[in-house]
């Protein structure tokens, strides 16, 4: 018995260009059986669901996002003040902003020069608060509103 591997699960894992392999019954019934096994019933298993929440903890799952949302929890924010913060350059907060602002978690307003960034779906400390208490169970979480230095924003250094 021969199988072709350009058409399988397999095709790629071994050499270019595709080969025809000799096998015998048992390991044939071993690729049928291993093939059987990961392919998930798609009436039993909500898939579009499972991507929207792989979706979310993908955009979670970075170190700068989880300190941005960490500075707008209590209040909102500019650029400026997430750079004086964090410690990073404009241009990459931008970044991570632009990538949380595509999946829906925050909302930007513009107030002259300046353009404040706020949470829209307060729903994701709870979350978040979660998984820090299980990763560091009694770890205190900060409370009010990071003070910047160097921020130049209104919020900052109200004129008087």
């Amino acid at each position: 018995m021969t199988i072709h591997l350009e058409n399988s699960p397999f095709h790629g894992l071994l050499t270019h260009p595709p080969v025809c392999l000799p096998l015998d019954s048992s390991i044939l019934r071993r690729i049928i059986i291993f093939m059987k096994l990961n392919v998930i019933d798609n009436q039993s298993v909500d898939m579009p669901l499972h991507k929207t929440l792989a979706g979310t903890f993908k955009v979670l799952a970075h170190p700068v996002r989880l300190a941005i949302l960490d500075i707008l929890r209590d209040d909102e924010a500019c650029v400026c003040h997430m750079e004086a913060l964090l410690g990073y350059r404009q241009a990459y907060i931008s970044q991570q902003l632009a990538v949380l602002r595509e999946a829906g978690l925050v909302q930007s307003r513009q107030d002259g020069w300046n353009i404040f960034y706020s949470v829209t779906d307060r729903g994701i400390y709870p979350l978040i608060d979660a998984l820090q208490e299980h990763l560091l169970p009694g770890k205190p979480r900060r409370s009010g509103r990071l003070a910047a230095k160097d921020c130049p924003c209104p919020k900052c250094c109200p004129q008087e």
